[in-house]
């Protein structure tokens, strides 16, 4: 009898399995303007985007499907990979979902902007996308996700909304050109190598909403001038700001335990820095290459 009962369930979710698949079954998709969709009755993937399209993008926030406007919620994984004509793009609030590397390769696209609908910006969302120079995140973000920005080598500024709380592993990493970023005052948590080989940055204000900082997160940020690390912080990691060759100024709170092998390696314009009085471990070579470090003030 209990194998009759678990067969009939086997079934039951299986069945209920091949349903959701047929839902958004290539018999529902829909093209307009180059642009791909599969709707069912609740909402529309947009599925991908023909190559050729060019110039400027609006996804709309409704499609017309069996006679009725049905929204837009989801943007498949690599929808618009390759997509190498596309200049601006704009998202609008019915989108919640970006699949992950949804723009990644979009070699001229220099302008985006993104609806207060989607949650998240998912893995190398936009990951080569070299031409970008301006992006618009919305209120409704609240993780930036590895890689994410990886590589926009000609993106010059970014604000992070107060509704991000995470900014992932190599979010923004070798971003160039990128000299000035906003952090939102509800971030908690900057992933491994966030800011990786961003050379054009000079100044990061960090909110007190920080807890964690991974490793290497400004390793390479060669004109990084100053930074002000907030309260909560209790471990600078490994190589956290090695190769900052023009940093001069360093504020340390008294939350810090504990310093990374290499925080500063090659940091040789730093003459002088505070080690705070909670401190309880400084590993090997953290001040290794600071030519120019004269003065190091140690608590008592």
């Amino acid at each position: 009898m209990k194998k009759t009962a678990s067969l009939i369930l086997i079934v039951s979710m299986l069945l209920s399995l091949v349903f959701a698949a047929n839902t958004f079954a290539a018999d529902n998709e829909v093209t307009i303007d180059g642009l791909t969709y599969v709707c069912a009755a609740t909402g529309c993937i947009l599925k991908k985007c023909d190559r050729k399209l060019s110039g400027d993008v609006i996804i709309p926030e409704y499609v017309e499907y069996n006679g009725k406007e049905i929204p837009v919620k989801i943007i498949n994984k690599e929808a618009f990979q390759y997509c190498n004509y596309i200049t601006s793009i704009v998202i609008p609030d019915s989108v919640t979902t970006m699949g992950d590397n949804t723009f990644d390769l979009c070699t001229a696209l220099t302008t985006v902007i993104i609806g207060n609908g989607v949650t998240s910006i998912g893995q190398g969302v936009f990951s080569y996308c070299s031409s970008l120079t301006s992006v618009t995140i919305g209120d409704g973000i609240t993780s930036i996700g590895s890689e994410a920005f990886n590589k926009c080598y000609n993106l010059t500024s970014v604000t992070i909304p107060d509704s991000v709380t995470i900014i992932d592993y190599g979010a923004f990493e070798f971003c160039e050109k990128l000299t000035s970023i906003t952090i939102g005052k509800g971030v908690t948590t900057i992933g491994r190598a966030a800011f990786w080989c961003c050379s054009s940055l000079e100044s990061v204000a960090l909110p007190d909403s920080v807890t964690s900082l991974g490793e290497s997160a400004f390793y390479g940020c060669s004109n990084l001038k100053s930074v002000v690390i907030p309260d909560g912080i209790t471990e600078i990691g490994q190589t956290m700001f090695a190769e900052c060759s023009s940093l001069t100024n360093i504020t340390i709170p008294d939350t810090v335990t504990s310093i990374g092998s290499q925080a500063f390696k090659n940091c040789s314009s730093l003459e002088s820095i505070t080690i705070p009085d909670g401190i309880k471990a400084i590993e090997w070579r953290t001040f290794n290459g600071c030519s120019s470090l004269t003065k190091v003030i140690i608590p008592k």
